[in-house]
């Protein structure tokens, strides 16, 4: 009898401790949700953790008394994208909408975003021979726009966002539809969903990670680095083209394909400033685009299609780099895509941090070595940034001689990384040229609970975390945001 009191007490015991520990857990589930609220740190490439000493400067000051117009460029990453991803209006659903804006001194001008015609890609897709590129309404990139007044100099802001997803969303949900445990088809027009899934289910952590980050957004990096980022780069430039230079898209024709867009028809306003905001695959896209049509020939562009496709685009685009203060990177892959760019001739030595490689000594004039930007001209490379920072080089030296005075003559590349996202890598000190600047801004952009971060949330998060628009908005140095 005393041994069964003896269990029935400990029992009680358990029951009694076991609500103690719940209890307790219960307390303190709010600290680890709070957890979330860390602020962000400023790092320079190669700053040690926890010693930052990066600075990030406010919006405003990219902006100088004589700028009268922005145009704010938003570029979508991996996954899958719809028009309304960025400029959402009154919704919260999107990356800036009208209350996110007005946080960052954005004001709305009273009309809702609009939705631009689609651009198929047999506009942008010439062949070199045959027949004209197929009409196919599922392979498109979208232009959606919002204008906005920027305070207290009335500055005219036209956001554009841009929507290259349905060019890869067809390639994922044809090739591999037979790996989703449940309808994983994606698609932003009404498509159905086909058969159902095939192989047997997964467990829910593991489903996250193989249908969600697996198949369907690092699967938009593998397309990226085979042949079809032609496509990609074709159908950012051309959208591009009708973002900046005011020519109207023309509804689609799926018997005669609509002529291209000409950058040729349109020029720089020197009081005009271009800001753009990438997030994940965006970045690199944007990057390599814009040095293909500048004639740059980087690793991974096919520069003879975008040579064809638009061959006035190279004075257009120098002139808009030499007005171009800063980028802001989310969820950085430039790293990991570089590895795409090792060759048979490298070696652990040379192939370190690539695409970022030594450049080689090129010998100026003594007239070119007094010129605004001539560190960047005495590089020879061919990865990405260094590239990009020759071209920047070369666009302030080119305003600098038609004496243009409203030029940025630095590049800033301010790169926020949550180092729980599975899908962004940091960048490294080896990428730093002259004239860019590069930091670092590491941000957590979701709860952490026990042992995980929603990886979800960790990569698509950025625009939801307030830290990374008062980064934006206020400037930060180190830890510390200059919001008041």
């Amino acid at each position: 009898m005393n041994n069964g009191i003896h269990i029935l007490q400990r029992s009680a015991d358990c029951e009694s401790g076991l609500r103690t520990r719940i209890a307790r857990c219960a307390r303190m589930l709010p600290f680890a949700l709070l957890s979330a609220c860390a602020g962000p740190g400023v790092y320079q490439p190669g700053d040690a953790h926890g010693d930052p000493h990066g600075i990030v400067k406010p919006l405003n000051t990219y902006l100088s008394d004589e700028v009268t117009d922005v145009k704010l460029v938003f570029i979508h990453g991996v996954g899958d994208f719809c028009p309304g991803y960025a400029l959402s209006g009154d919704s919260d659903d999107g990356w800036l909408g009208n209350d996110t804006a007005k946080k960052i001194g954005l004001i709305p001008n009273g009309a809702a975003p609009v939705t631009e015609l689609p651009i198929y890609s047999n506009e942008f897709l010439t062949p070199s021979e045959g027949n004209p590129h197929p009409y196919d309404d599922q392979s498109y990139v979208a232009l959606r726009t919002q204008n906005f007044t920027y305070p207290p100099s009335k500055i005219r802001v036209e956001a554009i966002e841009v929507t290259w997803s349905p060019l890869t969303q067809w390639v994922k949900n044809t090739r591999l539809r037979d790996d989703f445990t449940k309808p994983g088809i994606f698609s932003c027009l009404p498509i159905s969903q086909g058969e159902q899934a095939q192989p047997p289910s997964r467990l829910a952590l593991n489903r996250l990670v193989k249908e969600d980050i697996l198949d369907r957004k690092l699967a938009d990096s593998a397309i990226y680095m085979g042949q079809y980022h032609t496509v990609m780069q074709l159908g950012l430039a051309d959208a591009l083209c009708h973002a900046f230079t005011g020519q109207p898209i023309l509804p689609a024709n799926p018997l005669k394909p609509n002529p291209r867009c000409d950058w040729s028809k349109a020029s720089v306003d020197s009081k005009t400033r271009y800001v753009f905001v990438t997030h994940s695959l965006g970045s690199r896209l944007l990057y390599d685009t814009l040095l293909g049509l500048l004639g740059k020939n980087p690793p991974g562009v096919d520069q003879s299609a975008l040579a064809i496709e638009y061959p006035g685009a190279e004075s257009y685009l120098r002139d808009m780099l030499a007005h171009t203060p800063v980028i802001y990177m989310m969820a950085n892959q430039l790293t990991f895509l570089g590895m795409a760019n090792i060759t048979a001739q490298d070696t652990a030595a040379t192939a370190n941090r690539k695409p970022a490689g030594a450049p080689v000594e090129l010998q100026l004039s003594e007239t070119e070595k007094g010129q605004p930007g001539a560190q960047g001209k005495n590089e020879k490379c061919e990865d990405v940034f260094c590239l990009l920072a020759q071209a920047k080089s070369e666009s302030v030296r080119t305003q600098v001689l038609k004496a243009v005075p409203t030029v940025s003559a630095t590049l800033d590349v301010v790169a926020f990384s949550d180092t729980d996202d599975l899908l962004t890598w940091s960048i490294p000190k080896e990428y730093e040229h002259e004239p860019l600047r590069i930091v670092n801004v590491y941000v957590q952009n979701a709860a952490r609970f026990l042992v995980i971060e929603d990886p979800v949330s960790a990569h698509g998060g950025y625009f939801k975390s307030g830290a990374v628009w008062d980064v934006i908005h206020c400037g930060a140095q180190g830890t510390t945001v200059n919001c008041n």
